[in-house]
């Protein structure tokens, strides 16, 4: 049996983790925003960052007083359960989100994008069938209000080998879900010739979904465990709720966070992009960049100028159309035409592993004369 809890310190901690949440989000928004580069990845975490808003008022208006019975209008069986509901869809909502960025890193198309997109609406189904699950086999949690010595996991109903089958189910998605989130990034851009510090930067950030399956685990044992948490179990229990939601958003923005303060960093110690000295001499730049959406290629070239002579029916002149490599700083802004064959043996354009690479592409913009 745990010693009575401090409600101001939880309300104080929690409120931390809740604030930089949603900082995080608003700071991945304003990036992606001033950028131009908003997706549905950046819409599906603004919404978890509403939803998250309510969901921190709720737990400061829940926990008031430590008689229970003196909680009664706060522990309405529909407040909990809109709590709870609250609870899966900001997890999973960050979860489909971080998807969606990983799959944004693949141009339209591509075998990969299309198998993570099936990924990505996999964990909707995962997310509506645990919400259901849930109010389905728990109905304590929508029925009459009984007392916390009686209500929570008590009154939901048991399953396999005598464990909660929500319960059981719902840890066993978390589990799956985050290793998807962790193996995925590491498959597919471990091969990927990033420069040493943006490489560990981006493999870093796709792999935090282990933090939140470490929140899972403390959850699992407290609430299906049958560990004596004494009378303050209910503040604990949703304590640690409102710490895997924090910590699910962080690791959603993560990624856009870092990289946009990774550029700061570059910026501050000489441009980040630039491929030319101060003297004007071109120099060879680094394989590729991460901008915080996408991997794009930079060619270890000097800019060179190629012309595009474009055939005409009703023209017989030759008109020459003029077109200008990309400068390292238009890396950020534009969508690469084509990926180096990392890139293709990665989604599937090359059947034989062990086939040497082609050449780095020399990608052009059009400049009208």
């Amino acid at each position: 049996m745990l010693p009575p809890q401090s409600y101001i310190a939880w309300k104080v901690c929690l409120t931390f983790l809740h604030t930089l949440a949603l900082s995080s989000t608003v700071l991945r928004l304003w990036d992606r925003y001033r950028g131009r580069k908003l997706w549905w990845d950046d819409y599906i975490a603004g919404f978890a960052l509403l939803l998250d808003a309510v969901y921190a008022i709720m737990f400061w208006l829940r926990f008031q007083h430590r008689d229970p019975y003196l909680q009664l209008p706060l522990n309405h069986p529909r407040r909990i359960w809109i709590q709870s509901l609250l609870f899966f869809t900001i997890v999973w909502a960050s979860r489909i989100s971080l998807s969606l960025s990983l799959c944004k890193i693949f141009s339209p198309g591509t075998t990969v994008r299309k198998w993570l997109l099936r990924l990505t609406w996999t964990f909707v189904v995962i997310y509506l069938v645990t919400a259901i699950l849930s109010s389905a086999t728990c109905p304590a949690g929508v029925g009459e209000w009984r007392p916390p010595s009686e209500a929570g996991v008590k009154g939901c109903k048991s399953g396999l080998g005598g464990f909660y089958a929500s319960g059981l189910i719902s840890v066993s998605f978390d589990f799956i879900a985050d290793i998807l989130l962790v193996a995925c990034p590491l498959l597919l851009l471990w091969r990927v010739q990033l420069p040493k510090a943006e490489r560990r930067l981006v493999l870093v950030a796709f792999s935090a979904s282990v933090f939140p399956s470490l929140a899972t685990v403390v959850f699992a044992v407290f609430w299906y465990g049958g560990i004596n948490l004494g009378e303050e179990r209910h503040i604990l229990l949703a304590s640690v709720a409102h710490i895997q939601v924090a910590i699910s958003l962080i690791v959603c923005n993560f990624l856009v966070v870092a990289t946009f303060f990774w550029r700061l960093y570059k910026r501050e110690h000489g441009s980040i992009n630039s491929g030319t000295e101060s003297s004007g001499r071109s120099i060879p730049t680094r394989n590729f960049i991460y901008d915080g959406s996408q991997v794009v290629e930079v060619p270890e070239q000097r800019s060179s100028e190629c012309t595009f002579t474009p055939i005409s029916e009703s023209d017989t002149r030759s008109r020459s159309t003029h077109y200008r490599a990309y400068s390292i700083s238009s890396y950020l802004a534009n969508r690469p035409l084509a990926f180096t064959a990392t890139f293709h043996s990665l989604i599937g354009r090359e059947s034989t592993p062990s086939r040497p690479p082609r050449p780095h592409p020399t990608f052009c913009t059009r400049t009208i004369p």
